[in-house]
């Protein structure tokens, strides 16, 4: 092995990509290098001059020390990605209504569409059975009038004769 001064350190940007799966199932947000790299190298710097104190001396102290460094640094890790997620989720959240305002207007601008040709088809419908029904009343006009001119055309020999007899 060797001392820990001669363990080499993580450099940031150095490793692969490391992405983070959404919960919502799209697509995985690839998490910023000092996100990850910079309590990484804080928690080993930190590890390093832990072993370089346990070799000098009082072991049980640096192991306590280490612990709770170690346990301040991985919360800080889990406060900085929940604070993102939280980010991330208002974001979306955000979008989301304003994707349903843009339907509900959609939809409700082609509701209105949809009555205003429903009310001038109901207009002309209306305006259709006016005609038909004043032709209707013109038909039935003239065929009484013919009606009576017969009748009174049969009624004439027949008065005739009555009055003749």
């Amino acid at each position: 092995m060797g001392t820990p001064a001669d363990l080499s350190l993580a450099i940031p940007g150095s490793g692969p990509p490391v992405t983070v799966p959404d919960p919502a199932g799209s697509d995985p947000v690839p998490m910023d290098d000092d996100t990850i790299y910079q309590p990484v190298v804080a928690y080993f710097t930190f590890i390093q001059n832990s072993i370089a104190q346990i070799t000098s001396g009082n072991t049980l102290q640096v192991m306590r020390e280490a612990e709770l460094r170690h346990l301040q640094i991985m919360q800080g890790v889990v406060e900085t990605i929940k604070n993102m997620w939280s980010t991330k989720l208002v974001q979306k959240e955000q979008e989301y209504e304003q994707k349903l305002q843009e339907v509900e207007s959609k939809a409700l601008d082609a509701l209105a569409e949809a009555r205003k040709r429903g009310d001038k088809f109901e207009v002309r419908l209306n305006q259709a059975q006016a005609a038909h029904d004043a032709k209707v009343e013109e038909i039935k006009a003239e065929a009484n009038a013919k009606h009576d001119l017969k009748i009174e055309e049969e009624r004439q020999p027949i008065t005739r004769d009555v009055e003749a007899s």
